[in-house]
């Protein structure tokens, strides 16, 4: 447990990970605001559209508290178009 938690602590090793978390954090609108054109562009390809209906919580390679809501965003880029 040392060697896990305390020593990185100690060594200043945990204190880039704590800023880049942050980081994220106050930035969330911007990374947020990325995600439209791409969910434009996916909605633009009838399989990526497609693929949207096979993609949701659990089925991507980032936490789920993380990760956009496609389907929010594939419904809401739908109702624009």
């Amino acid at each position: 447990m040392v060697a896990r938690y305390v020593i990185p602590e100690l060594q200043g090793f945990i204190k880039p990970l704590r800023d880049s978390r942050q980081f994220v954090i106050d930035n969330r609108e911007v990374f947020e605001r990325a995600v439209r054109p791409l969910m434009a562009k996916i909605m633009q390809n009838d399989k990526a559209a497609a693929a949207l209906q096979h993609t949701g919580p659990g089925r991507i390679a980032i936490p789920a508290v993380n990760a956009p809501d496609l389907r929010k965003e594939a419904a809401k880029v739908k109702s624009k178009a």
